[in-house]
């Protein structure tokens, strides 16, 4: 698991781990961030955003775009939704600590 990051202050923390806790605002915001990079008409309402959805199609259609273009920009775009959706795997950093059980018999070695 990644490491929290040390230029977020303890506030912004709390706010991420606000973020964490939310599933729904979490997808939210992670589908506000993906739109520019997916093509709009891939992400749909109350579905989580899947990188795997087939985007590309959209990059294609492009007739006034050459082959190496097209593929220049396939990569971008996929290189954009990879650094994206690392970002999300590092709000993982920010879900909210369990309290440690304590054991019932007092043995502290178990």
């Amino acid at each position: 698991m990644a490491e929290k990051l040390s230029y977020i202050s303890d506030l912004e923390k709390d706010k991420l781990t606000q973020l964490q806790q939310d599933p729904i605002m979490k997808e939210a915001f992670r589908k506000i961030l993906l739109a520019g990079l997916y093509d709009n008409g891939t992400l749909k309402a109350d579905e989580a955003a899947d990188p795997t959805k087939n985007f590309a199609l959209s990059l294609a259609f492009r007739k006034e775009v050459d082959n190496e273009q097209l593929g220049a920009d396939l990569r971008a775009a996929a290189e954009g939704i990879r650094a994206i959706e690392g970002a999300f795997g590092q709000l993982e950093t920010y879900k909210p600590e369990e309290p440690k059980k304590e054991n019932s018999k007092g043995n502290k070695a178990i």
